[in-house]
């Protein structure tokens, strides 16, 4: 068990936790963010987005200075632009990736340099499926269109992450067994999504190096998060909260349990760690009073 007091970095992921499921963030959970970061807790947004998808209501609060993308590929110094760790896709396997994407029609994004990259047609596809869902306005801004993906992984030294939507779950299982053998890192995000980074691009790994730049120790860490490719974060921090909307394996691991995204579960959790210096995180719970707002 440790004591709030001792807790120096909050380490959140975006989509199904810090962020609702229309993908806004709740004036209550960025109030109490602000109020953090004033007293002197370090925030650090950990997603799988890359650097242009971050709202703008995340990184302007006050105090935000790092930022970790991509699903560990990239961390990031908001304050100044500067990449503080990086973890790449050789550009040659990059395109390899790709080129069986494109035999198989797939719908894909290849980022690099903090936004993703496709065809024209390829876009398009995307654009019209995401057309009535809530990430639509995100898709539309880290989207980007190239004819010559090559240029683009030679200019930034190769790709963040590779996403693909399969035809269906079986043929994406079937992708992630056929990248099982390679010197990758495959993550699936929903049932027809895979997404494909480096070795060292994981979550936890970059928070790991983060705070260790830092002078920060595992125990000093709160942590949340909700979906597979939260498990580094699971591993690497002292005290990790899941979200009650989060996956059967990621409730597993976690310290405790608070409300769902929808419900201010973040909130909930960092109100506790501001209210009282004596109250305890960890071993599942959280002393009374605040016991009665998790699950």
């Amino acid at each position: 068990m440790i004591k709030n007091c001792e807790i120096k970095v909050i380490a959140f992921d975006l989509d199904g936790t810090l962020l609702r499921d229309d993908k806004t963030i709740s004036e209550r959970t960025a109030g109490v963010l602000s109020e953090a970061a004033a007293s002197g807790l370090i925030p650090v947004p950990v997603t799988g987005r890359p650097l242009s998808g971050i709202p703008e209501e995340v990184i302007s609060i006050p105090g935000l200075r790092y930022v970790i993308t991509s699903n560990g590929s990239v961390t990031t110094d908001a304050s100044t632009g500067r990449i503080l760790r990086s973890s790449l896709i050789d550009p040659d396997e990059s395109l390899g990736i790709l080129d069986r994407i494109l035999r198989r029609g797939l719908l894909y994004s290849v980022f690099a340099g903090g936004y993703g990259y496709t065809d024209h047609d390829t876009l398009r596809r995307i654009k019209e499926w995401y057309s009535s869902s809530p990430l639509y306005g995100y898709i539309t801004k880290t989207r980007r269109e190239t004819s010559d993906m090559e240029t683009v992984l030679s200019r930034f030294g190769g790709a963040e992450n590779i996403w693909i939507m399969a035809g269906d779950e079986k043929e994406r299982d079937e992708l992630d067994e056929e990248l099982s053998g390679t010197m990758l890192r495959t993550v699936k995000t929903a049932p027809r999504d895979i997404e494909i980074g480096a070795v060292g691009a994981d979550k936890g790994i970059a928070l790991r190096e983060l705070c260790s730049s830092l002078g920060i120790d595992k125990k000093q860490i709160l942590a949340l998060g909700d979906s597979d490719n939260d498990r580094g974060l699971a591993s690497e921090s002292g005290t990790f909260a899941a979200v009650a909307n989060a996956s059967e394996d990621i409730l597993r691991r976690a310290s405790f349990v608070t409300a769902s995204n929808n419900s201010d579960g973040p909130a909930l959790v960092i109100e506790s760690v501001l209210s009282d210096p004596e109250e305890y995180v960890g071993a599942g719970l959280l002393k009374k009073p605040l016991s009665e707002l998790f699950i």
